[in-house]
């Protein structure tokens, strides 16, 4: 989760990104939302905490509600 937050933070600063939306098991989620600097944070737009690792690419869209 902290390298993930700190290669988030790194592309926000580059500009890769203006709205951030997330998907993730609980866990991972929980700490990445502890992980994340404040200006980051505030650019997540949507989250999931679910694990779809397991799931089917076809399977995927239907868990991200925000997409669809």
């Amino acid at each position: 989760a902290n390298q993930l937050a700190e290669f988030l933070e790194k592309e926000r600063v580059q500009g890769s990104y203006q709205t951030l939306y997330i998907a993730a098991n609980p866990t991972l989620l929980g700490i990445l939302r502890q992980s994340l600097k404040p200006n980051t944070a505030k650019l997540i737009k949507g989250e999931v905490d679910k694990d779809m690792t397991q799931l089917k690419p076809h399977e995927i869209p239907g868990n991200l509600p925000f997409f669809f």
